[in-house]
C-alpha cells in the first residue's frame, strides 16, 4: 500500500484498512465489523445501534438507557 502525505492529517491510508469497533449509542455493547445499524441524523451525527430493541427504545420509544437492568450504561451509574 502506498501512503499518500496530506497536509491536514499527516499520512492518510494507513488506518482506512482496519474495520473500527464501534459501540451501541442505547445498550454500550460492542458491534462487530458488518453488523448493525448506522443511523444518520439531519445534522450530520452517527448514531450506531446493535439491534433493532435498542433502536426503538432509543428513537421511536425515547427511553433512557440508564433505567433499563439489560444495559451496561444502566451498571455505570449504580
Amino acid at each position: 500500500m502506498v501512503r499518500i502525505p496530506d497536509k491536514n492529517l499527516g499520512y492518510q491510508g494507513a488506518d482506512d484498512d482496519m474495520p473500527r469497533i464501534v459501540h451501541c449509542i442505547f445498550c454500550g455493547k460492542q458491534i462487530e465489523p458488518g453488523t448493525g445499524l448506522m443511523y444518520v441524523k439531519n445534522d450530520g451525527s452517527i448514531l450506531w445501534f446493535c439491534s433493532s430493541k435498542c433502536y426503538k427504545n432509543y428513537l421511536k420509544l425515547r427511553r433512557d438507557p440508564r433505567k433499563y437492568k439489560w444495559t451496561l450504561k444502566y451498571s455505570r451509574i449504580r
